[in-house]
């Protein structure tokens, strides 16, 4: 029992490192997607 809580205080914020990179990607992603349409449509009006 005392291993495995070792594991867990070891494991846990590597898993939460993941998920806050994994939102942070996504967050970026559609960043990148809006600016592609704003630029598109500046360009459409010159």
């Amino acid at each position: 029992m005392g291993r495995n809580s070792i594991d867990l205080a070891i494991s846990a914020p590597f898993s939460h490192f993941s998920i806050g990179v994994h939102f942070y990607l996504e967050i970026c992603v559609q960043l990148e997607y809006f600016i592609d349409i704003r630029k598109g449509l500046w360009r459409s009006k010159d």
